[in-house]
């Protein structure tokens, strides 16, 4: 799954950058009767939440939304929104690529910045 590719992309960066060196636990065997360690999902994401990784697609995603904020901002003074809306909508469609489908964001009217609709793009 794309999660799982970019779960491992991201431990093995941590690895090259020494982030995973002397965790608590090191060495020591995984208790195996632990549910959440039986979803390959669960257990990429909290090892890469234990070793303070955020997947890219999340770093992406607080990029955006400060892009969308300066939109807001920008249209509550009354101002021309639409270069903005348009780097917005280019973020958006980047960023819908790369994460899971319950995260996509819908793009935004060119001339308002308002959501075009609800639907996933």
């Amino acid at each position: 799954s794309a999660f799982e590719r970019i779960a491992e992309q991201r431990i093995q960066e941590a690895q090259r950058a020494g982030l995973l060196s002397n965790l608590s636990g090191a060495g020591k065997p995984l208790d195996d009767a632990r549910p959440d360690l039986a979803d390959p999902d669960v257990l990429a994401a909290k090892l890469l939440k234990n070793a303070k990784v955020l997947p890219g697609w999340i770093e992406d995603f607080h990029a955006l939304r400060s892009a969308l904020a300066r939109v807001e901002e920008t249209a509550a003074r009354g101002g021309d929104v639409s270069a903005l809306v348009g780097q917005a909508n280019a973020q958006i469609r980047e960023f819908n690529k790369r994460c899971p489908p319950q995260f996509q964001q819908p793009l935004r009217d060119r001339h308002t910045g308002v959501e075009i609709c609800r639907r996933r793009l």
